[in-house]
């Protein structure tokens, strides 16, 4: 087989990042979208007349109809009826991108360190400019105008964490320690940042236990996984049918005052909500709301909020569920399916501090495993990790 060149993937993930992360004001993924898939098709016929990499014969049927669909369908993102179709369609994407990443060989994955490092030094400088902006102006919290939210904005800094350690970039280190000493006031950034050295404290309590870790997990994993997603989403609706009920239902206090506080009693019943109206729905049931979610739930339609259960309706704060109301039960779960497969091509050994964390934080927040998000961590995964440790290199250690 020939050596495959990755720099064009590299480069539209890297182009799809900036423009949805730090160009994106609004956080609309219109232009992002446009941008992703006019580059994702250039870059698929590129890869397929000048390089001899095996590609798949059901990716290959997958991607060009998918692509004569998208070419004949409007590029409107906001209209419900696409937003599967686009869903899947970035998904096909990253999974044939993944396929032929990992037939390159070790030189020209290194070559990529150097857009790699361009992007990590965008995405820091911009997030430095955007702390020390919101503490100038006395903000009570640092919100990035490109995410709008801050416990998203915790995740984004946690992204750039992550970039770090497999760059072994020691500025994104302690930008992520003096962040969530600081400045954080996100619960989300916390239990991420215990997960990623909790799953790296057992991968090396297990390395010194000689306990058997292994670096590739069997060939039907995504199997595995998916089951695992299924747990999940049965997991995240029973608890919280019984948070609902059994805990929150006889009071619960201010904002952050506790555990039990009406944040967590919102969200809870967000989830509670969005199960209801897909079981008393149809409509939704088969086909979701796709991108018309606040219209379903009747949020900003005529510039009221609804409550539900005593609280504002807000939309499902668990990614799995959220997908669930917008595709639909059916749609969904063969999203999950194919989700599972290509996260399954990453899921290895070295991997396993990038994905755990962020698969749990993701049942507590939704639109993790879709679009900008989605695009953004499974690149991270695609990163190659620089291998020399933090002491033991004899080379200066990098700052940026």
């Amino acid at each position: 087989m020939s050596k495959s060149n990755i720099l064009p993937i590299n480069f539209l993930l890297v182009c799809t990042v900036f423009a949805y992360f730090i160009i994106n004001n609004g956080g609309t993924f219109r232009y992002t979208g446009t941008l992703f898939i006019v580059l994702s098709i250039t870059i698929f016929f590129y890869i397929f007349f000048t390089t001899r990499v095996e590609i798949p014969s059901n990716i290959f049927v997958v991607f060009m109809l998918l692509t004569c669909i998208i070419v004949v369908t409007p590029l409107d993102f906001e209209y419900s009826q696409t937003y599967t179709l686009i869903n899947i369609y970035i998904l096909a994407v990253l999974y044939f991108f993944s396929v032929y990443v990992s037939q390159s060989d070790g030189c020209t994955r290194d070559s990529t360190d150097i857009l790699d490092g361009i992007l990590y030094i965008l995405l820091f400088v911009t997030s430095v400019f955007h702390i020390i902006n919101s503490l100038n102006a006395d903000s009570q919290y640092v919100i990035f105008p490109a995410i709008g939210d801050v416990n998203y904005t915790a995740v984004f800094i946690f992204m750039i964490f992550m970039i770090a350690n497999k760059k072994k970039y020691i500025s994104g280190i302690i930008l992520a320690f003096l962040y969530g000493i600081y400045i954080s006031t996100s619960r989300s950034f916390l239990l991420l940042m215990l997960l990623f050295y909790g799953v790296k404290l057992v991968k090396y309590l297990g390395s010194k236990n000689r306990l058997h870790i292994r670096e590739h997990f069997p060939v039907n994993k995504k199997v595995y996984l998916f089951l695992g997603v299924v747990v999940l989403l049965g997991a995240s609706i029973i608890f919280s049918y019984i948070w609902v009920y059994y805990v929150s239902n006889t009071g619960y206090v201010d904002h952050r005052e506790g555990l039990n506080d009406v944040s967590n009693r919102m969200r809870f019943v967000s989830l509670v909500h969005a199960i209801e109206m897909i079981r008393e729905d149809p409509q939704l049931f088969f086909w979701g709301c796709g991108s018309d979610l606040f219209d379903a739930l009747g949020v900003y339609s005529d510039g009221t909020l609804p409550v539900y259960m005593g609280v504002r309706v807000v939309q499902p704060h668990n990614s799995l569920i959220s997908l669930l109301l917008k595709l639909g039960v059916v749609p969904a779960l063969l999203y999950f399916f194919l989700l599972c497969g290509l996260v399954a091509l990453h899921f290895k050994k070295e991997n396993l501090e990038y994905i755990i964390p962020y698969v749990i934080n993701a049942m507590i927040m939704h639109s993790f495993f879709e679009r900008g998000w989605l695009i953004f961590w499974i690149y991270i995964l695609i990163m190659t990790e620089k291998r020399s440790g933090w002491m033991k290199t004899k080379k200066k250690k990098r700052f940026i």
